[in-house]
């Protein structure tokens, strides 16, 4: 989620405005990198929410947050040494994506007590510290031993390092002589680059908003020499308005551009067209985005997991396929091994003491030629051929029953691909969550949460997809295999079933009302469109499609969720939509 300098200066002065004064009365910790403070005031906003995490890095205030889990060691830290405290102050050092909290009477460390809380918000290097009053850490939400990180050590009883600045400027009190200064070797660098490089906080957004003031997006530094005094006056402005009360826009990024998708932002921004909603403080414009930056991160989670376990599955069966098949190629000579063994009975004339290797007559052949044969031990007739019975039987065994293992790994395998199709297709949380259930109870994953069978409750039916066409016929379908389990149990005997030949994809189905030979030509290619476009062939200009009536589809005793057979089929190609 974006969240810069800007956001943090006018999360600064929100909290500043609400809490500053204020006592401290509980501390959630929302994750391990996320806390709540409740402070001592009229809701709803009387909890600042401060988060460090390199995906929804953000403070702001808002209402009291629900099921909060029980609190990690840092929490802990900080209920011991936050609770009852007051607010004394709130700091945005250097203009930087770090927030300073620093409180003072602490209840049960004396009315002298101080402490301070710093929030990093700077992505996969982001950190909370509690700081007591000489600046020694007391604890912090992610530990940084001095071996990965050689500037700063970031441990509980070390003294505290702010991040470093790599010499960048305060926008709020940069000069015109400090950035002309700067300016060698900077020549051919844009505007953007240039701020980018010498200002803190100076994010994408912040810098876009500079160059729209300016007039000119592609402007290069050299150019921009004579109009440094004006650039500088437009910084100071924009980082003033961030830090003074107002609302906050939520805008849609511009075509073109590399701003974020969606993005809230304190400033009214030249650089986007005109803002998509509006609120009153930060956390109100903050939350639908976290919400569905939340629900796309569980989707994409969710959805590599699943397909982690597909492709384990499918290596593993591939693997065992393999292993499979060479055990039936060298059983194949499994009668040779027995009409050997026979020939030697028949011809115990033919040994010779520790000989390893004789002539037998093969009488199985035409023309009855003599074939070599060797002994093990040399000269051990009888035993050879008893070895020969045994590994002939043994091959016959193999053949007997390895075939119809591999008959069955092949359908798994089937299955598995046909997940892996539903996977690529599934287009929302609920659609990974169906298959998540489904992977659940076909073995392929471990349950995250085990319920007991009594606390599961009655499992609800899967809801099938609908369309009308233009004939007025309905057209039932599903996206992964419960839906098409249900849409197949709930078939009536005439109406029509489609399923793209020979790749896994969705059923469909056409209500026919006891008459499939009434359904009209359009109505059948428009269920026929669907079936394609929710396959694995989706990608191809044309697609075959198979349908035939719903009586002449089953799924066999045992058989795993979404795999039929079917008969008396018929075939249409339609194009893809």
């Amino acid at each position: 989620m974006f969240f810069d300098a800007v956001m943090l200066a006018r999360a600064r002065a929100e909290a500043k405005r609400e809490l500053l004064g204020a006592r401290v009365r509980e501390v959630l910790q929302l994750h391990h990198d996320e806390v709540a403070l409740l402070f001592r005031r009229e809701p709803p906003l009387n909890c600042l929410v401060l988060s460090s995490s390199p995906q929804f890095g953000r403070v702001h205030l808002g209402p009291t947050p629900e099921d909060c889990p029980q609190p990690q060691a840092f929490g802990l830290a900080l209920r011991k040494h936050l609770r009852g405290a007051r607010l004394r102050s709130v700091s945005q050092p250097g203009f930087d994506r770090v927030l300073r909290l620093e409180f003072e009477e602490c209840e049960g460390f004396g009315p002298e007590c101080r402490r301070s809380l710093v929030i990093e918000v700077m992505g996969k290097h982001g950190n909370m510290v509690l700081l007591d009053e000489t600046e020694l850490i007391l604890s912090c939400a992610k530990h940084v031993p001095g071996r990965l990180n050689r500037y700063r050590e970031v441990m509980e009883g070390e003294p505290y390092t702010p991040p470093p600045t790599f010499g960048k400027l305060d926008p709020r009190e940069v000069t015109a002589e400090a950035l002309r200064a700067r300016l060698a070797g900077e020549a051919d660098a844009t505007i953007s680059e240039f701020l980018q490089r010498n200002l803190l906080g100076a994010g994408k957004v912040f810098c876009a908003e500079v160059l729209a003031h300016l007039g000119d997006a592609e402007e290069r530094v050299a150019a921009a020499q004579q109009r440094l005094d004006e650039l500088v006056r437009v910084v100071h402005d924009l980082a003033a308005e961030a830090e003074r009360d107002g609302p906050v826009y939520v805008y849609e990024r511009p075509r073109g551009s590399d701003l974020p998708g969606r993005f809230a932002y304190p400033l009214k921004l030249r650089c986007c067209e005109a803002s998509v909603s509006e609120a009153s403080h930060l956390g109100e414009a903050l939350a639908p985005l976290m919400a569905q930056e939340r629900m796309a991160q569980r989707e994409r989670e969710l959805r590599q997991r699943l397909s982690a376990a597909a492709r384990a599955h499918l290596d593993r069966l591939a693997d065992r396929l393999g292993k499979l098949r060479a055990k039936v190629r060298q059983a194949q000579g499994a009668e040779g091994w027995r009409k050997t063994a026979e020939l030697l009975l028949a011809q115990p004339q033919a040994a010779r003491p520790y000989a390893k290797e004789i002539e037998v007559v093969d009488y199985y052949a035409e023309g009855t030629p003599t074939i070599g044969v060797e002994l093990d031990p040399p000269g051990d007739l009888q035993g050879t051929a008893q070895r020969l019975f045994e590994r002939s039987r043994r091959a016959g065994r193999v053949l007997e029953h390895v075939p119809a293992l591999i008959k069955r790994a092949e359908r798994e395998r089937e299955y598995l691909q046909s997940v892996q199709a539903e996977l690529e297709l599934a287009g929302s949380l609920a659609d990974l969550v169906a298959i998540e259930q489904e992977l659940e109870e076909q073995h392929y994953l471990r349950e995250r949460q085990p319920v007991r069978k009594e606390l599961r409750g009655r499992k609800e039916r899967p809801q099938l997809h609908r369309q009308t066409s233009g004939d007025g016929y309905v057209i039932l379908y599903g996206t992964n295999h419960l839906q098409n389990d249900e849409l197949v149990r709930s078939a009536a005997p005439d109406d029509l079933w489609l399923h793209v030949q020979g790749a896994p994809g969705a059923h469909v189905l056409i209500r026919a009302s006891g008459h499939p030979e009434r359904i009209p030509r359009p109505t059948l290619v428009k269920a026929a469109a669907i079936a394609a476009r929710f396959s694995h062939l989706r990608s191809q200009e044309t697609v075959d499609v198979d349908y035939t009536l719903a009586k002449h589809v089953r799924k066999p005793k045992g058989e795993r969720p979404g795999m039929v057979y079917y008969t008396h089929q018929r075939t249409i190609t339609v194009r893809v939509p």
